[in-house]
């Protein structure tokens, strides 16, 4: 059995999911089992702030919504407080739970620990993740 994709998404791809539904064949796939998708509090908390503020959702639909991804993803806590992202500080929040998770995330273009610069694709016709990941030493290597 081939190993399953760890990915960290960003607050933009659940709203996508859940308010147009772009997005939705990736989180059944997380439902199947076909990919790891993990989450901590700070987005799940952005991810509810967003919905309630931009979309004016009810707190029923709202506390609905946080269920769905519990019960998909994986909830971690992330031990490292990273500020790496100063253009998109919530950013930050995205890449403590991929490091945490040891997944890939999908704010790219990211800078991840010990100086691997990654950006990651997914490919909305396809859903196939891939990633590029460069050391700064200008060294890369595609993972797909």
């Amino acid at each position: 059995m081939a190993a399953r994709a760890r990915v960290t998404l960003d607050t933009s791809v659940y709203v996508s999911a859940f308010q147009f539904g772009g997005g939705m064949r990736l989180l059944h796939m997380a439902i199947n089992g076909d990919v790891e998708i993990a989450v901590s509090r700070p987005i799940l908390e952005e991810v509810i702030r967003v919905l309630r503020e931009k979309f004016h959702w009810d707190g029923y639909r709202l506390h609905d919504t946080r269920q769905q991804i519990l019960g998909f993803a994986r909830l971690v806590t992330p031990k490292q407080t990273l500020d790496v992202v100063k253009e998109d500080e919530p950013d930050n929040r995205i890449l403590e739970c991929a490091a945490e998770a040891g997944s890939i995330s999908s704010s790219p273009p990211i800078r991840i620990c010990y100086g691997w610069e990654a950006t990651l694709a997914v490919r909305s016709c396809e859903w196939r993740i891939s990633c590029n990941v460069r050391k700064n030493n200008g060294s890369s290597r595609f993972v797909s």
